[in-house]
């Protein structure tokens, strides 16, 4: 079965937090985000994953995380003066690490309708469609699982 390219993907640049970052689009968009059963696991890490499903008006879209901080475990090392924790950062598509959030739209909801809503935001400082299909590719991949 071949992998339907047809959804819209945006990049979202915020400092917001995922769960703030779904409280506000849930106030600008006037969707229903919420966090989903499990996040979203890949091989190095897990991503907070966000759902806004209304199959009666024929909407799905996703929220996601593409960074995350994972804990490197302690290599035994000579004894530390102080417990530091040590973590590196991971990313679901490391193409676009400076692109903190992902929205990934499905159906129900225009570009258009996106756009003006997150114009008028005073959280997400920059916002833009990623069109790249090997990108759309692998992120279907990816939230297959």
């Amino acid at each position: 079965a071949e992998l339907s390219l047809d959804f819209s993907l945006w990049a979202l640049h915020t400092t917001l937090s995922g769960y703030a970052l779904a409280f506000h689009l849930n106030k600008t968009l006037n969707s229903r985000f919420s966090r989903a059963q499990r996040d979203l696991k890949t091989e190095e890490s897990e991503f907070a994953f966000y759902q806004w499903d209304q199959p009666q008006q024929g909407i799905y879209c996703e929220l996601l995380q593409n960074k995350t901080l994972q804990q490197l475990e302690d290599q035994g090392g000579p004894a530390n003066l102080f417990e530091v924790e040590t973590t590196k950062e991971v990313y679901l598509l490391p193409e676009v690490k400076q692109v903190p959030f992902l929205l990934k739209i499905h159906e129900g909801i225009a570009p258009q309708t996106i756009k003006k809503s997150l114009e008028r935001s005073e959280a997400i400082q920059l916002y833009y469609l990623l069109a790249d299909k090997k990108l759309k590719t692998k992120l279907n991949i990816l939230t297959l699982k």
